[in-house]
């Protein structure tokens, strides 16, 4: 097995979506992945809707770790508007961000009570699996999802690697 990863597109509408899998049609799996998946009142349904047998991998981060993590990578695209991680905060509990997407509502996304409900609610429990970024990055890596996959265990040789550097000045 091989994993080949792919561009990054926009996707507006299901067609777009699907044009991001284009050649992978004899693939075993083909994967997806996005930080705000989880969040989304929708996103579950709407990719069972495009592909009954999907299956579903959630991995959960420490949530003040993704939460802090989150603002530094917008303010690293000058896209915060809050000059400091408290000052983001205190202007989401304010109820400022509520109609903000996830990626700056850095409370809410990290709150997986709910976002975890959605998934064992909608999906049963053979094509879900929930795992914590910090055990992937440990000494067993990938193995709980290849397990998942029914795939051999192997290294694919990734790197967990987020770094994000901000300019000062």
């Amino acid at each position: 097995d091989r994993v080949t990863p792919h561009n990054s597109i926009s996707y507006v509408d299901l067609e777009t979506y699907l044009s991001g899998f284009a050649g992978a049609q004899d693939a075993r799996y083909r994967l997806d992945a996005s930080t705000m998946y989880l969040q989304s009142p929708d996103a579950i349904a709407l990719a069972r809707a495009a592909s009954p047998d999907a299956r579903f991998i959630a991995v959960l981060r420490d949530p003040y770790a993704r939460a802090y993590s989150a603002y530094q990578y917008q303010r690293s695209r000058m896209r915060e508007p809050a000059a400091t991680f408290a000052e983001a905060i205190a202007h989401e509990r304010s109820g400022a961000r509520d109609t903000w997407m996830y990626g700056w509502r850095y409370v809410f996304s990290s709150l997986y009570f709910e976002q975890v409900a959605r998934l064992f609610a909608e999906v049963p429990e053979a094509e879900r699996l929930v795992v914590f970024f910090e055990d992937l990055v440990g000494a067993g890596g990938l193995d709980p999802v290849f397990r998942f996959l029914g795939l051999q265990s192997h290294d694919i040789g990734m790197v967990f690697e987020n770094e994000t550097v901000l300019l000062e000045g």
